[in-house]
């Protein structure tokens, strides 16, 4: 499958003793139902300090383990490469694509310490010459030690997929690794994007900052649900976010890929405290032809639901999105 090499190789740096102590790092890849996602996020906030707990997700109905890998400090190279192959589209004879997980880890260049930056493919069949493809790059977050964390997720109503890491250290020297002075906050971005009627549109506008999450539950009920994305960011990190569909054909002898495809690009600054959520969102019909690109920019505060009513996109006219902090 292609090389997905982040083009922002940035991360939070970590202080490392004299003395080393291995790190091990376990990722998840996991697919289920839409409506399983809330079981299996409880599950892993509950008991995430279990590195057993995931077996106990895998026993939700309808969950299943899309890839798995576990490696010792994967990040200390040039650039690493996580693969798992599932197998091929074969169109005229020949192999067309690559269906799998792959994982791409990556140095940072900032000279010390311990850095890391995540990129994400995952390719799924949905005919013999079909395919779902979902990406993320410029992912970086703060891994703490013994506990489950969420990386990047996608969805669509109906079915959802999720990257989970755990990290561990072996060795007492190293097990308690410092954060160092001044580094970037990390954050959990949290995007959906939902085709709402314009009298729901126009009552869910006005709900209160301490009424959005009742809000949110509300109009998941009312509202058709389009895409579902989660990543993880620091301030000034350029995030790419995307989920497409293709097929391949053959048209006058030469193989042509119809696609549709829903791409987001984001980014987080923050001045003084305030944080801002600055996001472009286009979509693409399978004739290759773009629709008009929407783009936001304004205030968010951490932990607070925002609603932002949007133009140019045929199947979302309102985003909810939220920043959570994750610095310890």
């Amino acid at each position: 499958m292609k090389s997905i090499i982040p083009t922002v190789v940035a991360a939070l740096v970590l202080f490392l003793p004299t003395s080393h102590a291995e790190l091990i790092m376990r990722f998840v890849v996991l697919k289920m139902p839409a409506k399983e996602a809330p079981a299996v996020r409880t599950e892993l906030a509950s008991n995430g300090s279990k590195p057993e707990a995931m077996d106990a997700v895998l026993k939700i109905p309808g969950v299943s383990e899309l890839a798995g890998f576990k490696e010792t400090d994967p990040w200390r190279r040039d650039v690493g490469f996580l693969s798992r192959e599932t197998g091929n589209i074969m169109l005229d004879g020949q192999m067309r694509k690559a269906l799998g997980v792959q994982l791409v880890l990556a140095d940072a260049d900032e000279g010390i310490g311990l850095a890391e930056d995540l990129a994400t493919d995952i390719v799924l069949p949905t005919s013999a010459t079909g395919y779902r493809e979902f990406e993320n790059t410029g992912n970086c977050m703060i891994s703490r030690i013994g506990k489950w964390q969420e990386r990047a997720c996608w969805g669509d109503g109906t079915a959802t997929l999720i990257l989970w890491q755990y990290a561990s250290a072996e060795g007492e020297s190293d097990a308690g690794r410092l954060l160092t002075d001044g580094v970037k906050d990390a954050l959990w971005v949290e995007m959906q994007w939902f085709k709402v009627t314009l009298s729901d549109l126009e009552m869910i506008t006005r709900s209160k900052p301490e009424t959005r999450g009742n809000a949110l539950q509300w109009l998941s009920t009312q509202a058709k649900l389009w895409k579902d994305c989660g990543f993880r960011a620091r301030p000034d990190d350029k995030i790419s976010w995307h989920d497409s569909r293709g097929k391949l054909l053959m048209e006058e002898g030469r193989v042509v890929t119809k696609k549709e495809m829903f791409s987001l690009t984001a980014e987080v600054s923050e001045t003084d405290g305030k944080y801002q959520l600055a996001w472009e969102a286009k979509a693409r019909t399978p004739e290759l032809e773009d629709v008009p690109t929407h783009s936001k920019s304004g205030t968010i505060t951490p932990g607070i639901w925002e609603f932002v009513v949007i133009e140019g996109l045929t199947d979302a006219n309102l985003v909810a999105c939220r920043l959570s902090k994750d610095r310890r």
